[in-house]
């Protein structure tokens, strides 16, 4: 769970009450996040994939019920299983990570790829699952005589903003004595971060200036926005515990 990845020392001023860094490996809210990206990406992927190799098979369109071009589904089946030849071949070797890493980065794990956090069978079971609901979309917009664009456009910023939210979510952080400190990369000094590095969001708010902590919790997470008197309020995921202390904090 991820509160477990708090260290709880009660003692001292400025003495580290707790510290956390949440990922998709021990945040499920993270994982489903993460599932929910790789879902429409992968999908998209595997309905590309599975197009080509449909065309190369000259397999033609067929009508299946529901008026769905044959292709469609033919292709999609193809698609994951080209899926399945690409990524061990990518997960299983050396450079095949260092890709994923220099391609798909993980903000809160620099040492590995988004992608590095799932298993091989749920991405291509995720992959399945959004390459179908793809097709479904497709044939929808496009059965109802409009451009394909109205179904891959809204797609797309739903998309950018899951992706957007995940780099800039503050999901690490410290509670050292009566300041709390969040970001949304590890400050550990690992090499290799990269470009990305530079994206880094970092809030620190003082206990004494707080004044409302208002909160949602999924699961073992609890997204929270902290309201004070230095600036805006902050907004950050921690474990369900690091929200308990807040309020506390603000009740004293």
């Amino acid at each position: 769970m991820a509160e477990e990845l708090g260290d709880r020392i009660v003692s001292g001023a400025d003495t580290v009450r707790a510290r956390w860094q949440l990922t998709p490996s021990n945040a499920r809210f993270l994982h489903a996040h993460l599932t929910l990206t790789w879902g429409i990406s992968g999908g998209i992927l595997a309905l590309l994939l599975g197009g080509a190799t449909g065309l190369a098979l000259d397999t033609g369109e067929v009508a299946v019920a529901g008026g769905v071009p044959g292709l469609i589904a033919v292709a999609t089946l193809a698609g994951i299983a080209l899926l399945l030849s690409l990524f061990p071949l990518l997960l299983g070797s050396r450079r095949g990570r260092q890709l994923l890493r220099l391609r798909a980065p993980e903000p809160t794990d620099p040492g590995r790829s988004s992608l590095e956090h799932l298993s091989l069978g749920w991405l291509v079971a995720t992959a399945t699952l959004g390459g179908l609901v793809h097709a479904g979309g497709f044939a929808v917009v496009v059965g109802a005589g409009l451009s394909a664009f109205a179904y891959l456009l809204p797609l797309g910023v739903v998309y950018l903003v899951l992706v957007a939210t995940r780099w800039w979510l503050p999901t690490a952080g410290t509670l050292r004595g009566d300041r709390l400190t969040v970001r949304s990369f590890p400050r550990d000094g690992q090499p290799g971060r990269g470009w990305y590095g530079q994206l880094e969001t970092v809030a620190t708010v003082q206990m004494a200036s707080l004044t409302d902590v208002r909160s949602v919790t999924v699961g073992d997470v609890s997204l929270v926005a902290l309201e004070h008197t230095d600036g805006a309020p902050v907004v950050a995921a921690v474990p369900t515990g690091v929200r308990d202390q807040l309020e506390a904090d603000l009740r004293e």
